[in-house]
């Protein structure tokens, strides 16, 4: 028995002398391999490394959640600075309450390189809001923000160094006004413009502000514009060249009705131009100012689309893309995803210009559950030109975040690397114990995570929900194999375009048929899960189905 230990270990020992070992790496995966090498494993280990290599260049982007050593971290804000994604965002403690403000720093792959809890005197312990803030590069490689401080009425403008150390953390009282809040900033080359609104102290009217700081962050004018007996609300400016700005509002008057206004200053910030939509206009509520220049102006609103009671209280919008030329007049427009309630944030929050010149806007949208349950929550991405038309658009959740109504996801901010590969971060919070995590998606100029299945949908449809559209008869449900649709009003031989969607709105198959009865679906390919179909008449008509594939 002992000859036959010694022998077996002989021969290990001279097997493991000629064992090879080696590592392999894609993206965040990486593997270590230990092989013997005889011809047949070489053989099938080079098809193994030529399959990962052509999976890998298939896979351009990514979509993935992860986390920082702060606790409950949630990513707002992101700008790119020589291809690194550079994030803004707030931590929590277990309650959910905002604990401090957290830079980060990531690679273009996606792999966290540092991250910092700033603090300071100013800064403390305050709970922050910085949703709607602005958040850049400066020309000395630091990088600039606003805040809101939940805690006083005043909020802080931050510049740090490239390290994340406070160069400045300022704050800027206006006499009369007794709180008010940034909506962003814009640079300029020889400092930056704070722009937001302001409250008065005597009726709590808002008026809408514009102030110069330096590039050391000192104040050099102030413009503040109201009307004594209404509310105006500034929400975005717009650089138009060295010495001309807009700036966009939206304006409620005594009567209640709420309009948007644009203004032209000048490099001063006096008011050269002053424009006022009528009520409920057609651009929607103000949101955002893309583009100003010689041309016009495209802008981002919520266009009302219905009142609900109680006393028409309830407004549902839907996102709205406006060109206007510089007399103010609508030359082009257009709307996009569904229709919600205002107050639901299914909205765009960043827009940045991509390498071909066009835009690339990020946000939040929704798609209904299974069984015509409650909407849920899911990131908005979607390209567009300069007349606002749609190129592609994707709405996509986080690779493994549970679905649930519960379940909060939202894409705050996007930028462009130089390879014109699109990045765009926000966080996802799983309702089951109130964890927070940051979510970062990487897709081509085309909008593609993986190039073998792209995930596009129409920038002005989306799947719909189940409740809402003309259904088809789909058996047996649930399937393995293939299912049979029934689509009513269809006699004789009829041509159709049939396009399966996941949970998610990615287009997982198309097919093209001609047939004079029910229609013949395989599923076997697909994974088991909760599938939409579309089925496109020949008459331009589009009906829906839904289907429940189980293996």
């Amino acid at each position: 028995m002992n000859l036959l230990k010694a022998s077996f270990y002989e021969k290990r020992q001279e097997r493991d002398s000629r064992k090879v070992a080696f590592g392999i790496g894609f993206g965040s995966r990486q593997a270590l391999c230990i092989f013997y090498p005889t011809m047949k494993k070489v053989y099938t280990l080079l098809f193994f490394i030529a399959a990962q290599v052509q999976i890998a260049a298939q896979a351009p982007g990514f979509n993935f959640r992860t986390t920082c050593e702060f606790t409950n971290t949630k990513l707002y804000k992101i700008c790119i600075d020589n291809d690194t994604i550079v994030g803004l965002g707030t931590s929590e403690d277990s309650t959910g309450v905002v604990n401090g403000i957290v830079m980060m720093k990531f690679d273009s792959l996606g792999n966290l390189l540092h991250a910092k809890h700033l603090q300071d005197s100013l800064i403390g312990p305050n709970p922050f809001y910085i949703r709607y803030g602005s958040f850049m590069k400066t020309s000395d490689n630091g990088y600039i923000f606003n805040v809101n401080t939940l805690s006083s009425y005043y909020p802080l403008v931050i510049k740090t160094d490239h390290f994340f150390n406070p160069v400045f953390i300022k704050k800027y009282e206006v006499a009369n006004y007794y709180a008010y809040s940034y909506c962003g900033l814009e640079p300029l080359s020889d400092g930056f413009l704070l722009h937001g609104t302001l409250t008065r102290s005597d009726n709590s009217k808002d008026d809408g502000f514009v102030r110069k700081i330096s590039l050391e962050g000192e104040p050099v004018w102030l413009t503040v514009i109201g009307n004594t007996n209404s509310d105006e609300v500034l929400h975005d400016l717009a650089v138009k060249n060295d010495s001309t700005y807009v700036v966009g509002f939206i304006g409620v008057s005594n009567q209640s009705d709420v309009y948007s206004s644009l203004k032209v200053l000048d490099v001063n910030g006096v008011v050269a131009q002053d424009w006022n939509s009528e009520p409920e206009s057609e651009i929607g509520y103000l949101q955002k100012i893309i583009k100003a220049d010689d041309t016009g102006y495209l802008t981002y609103g919520l266009y009302v689309t219905e009142l609900l009671p109680p006393n028409n209280s309830v407004k549902i919008v839907k996102s709205t893309f406006a060109k206007l030329d510089l007399d103010f007049n609508i030359k082009h427009l257009k709307r996009y995803g569904r229709e919600v309630w205002i107050g639901s944030e299914i909205m765009f929050y960043d827009f940045e210009e991509t390498i071909d010149g066009n835009y690339i806007a990020a946000g939040r949208t929704s798609m209904a559950l299974p069984d015509n349950g409650p909407s849920f929550a899911r990131g908005w991405l979607m390209k567009f030109s300069h007349e606002g038309d749609s190129i592609w658009s994707r709405q996509d959740t986080s690779d493994v975040m549970p679905i649930s109504y519960n379940n909060r996801q939202r894409l705050g901010g996007v930028g462009v690397l130089s390879s014109g590969s699109i990045v765009a971060g926000g966080y996802v919070t799983r309702a089951e114990d109130n964890s927070s995590y940051i979510w970062l998606i990487k897709t081509t100029n085309d909008g593609c995570i993986d190039t073998l299945y792209c995930g596009l949908v129409s920038g002005t449809e989306e799947v719909p929900h189940v409740a809402d559209v003309q259904q088809v008869i789909v058996y047996p449900n649930p399937a393995s194999e293939v299912v049979h649709i029934q689509v009513p009003d269809i006699s004789g031989k009829a041509s159709m375009e049939i396009n399966v969607f996941d949970l998610s709105g990615q287009q997982r198959k198309v097919i093209f048929a001609d047939t004079e009865g029910d229609l013949t679906l395989p599923v076997s390919d697909l994974p088991s899960g909760i599938y939409f179909i579309s089925i496109k008449l020949p008459d331009g008509r589009v009906q829906y189905g839904k289907v429940c594939v189980a293996h």
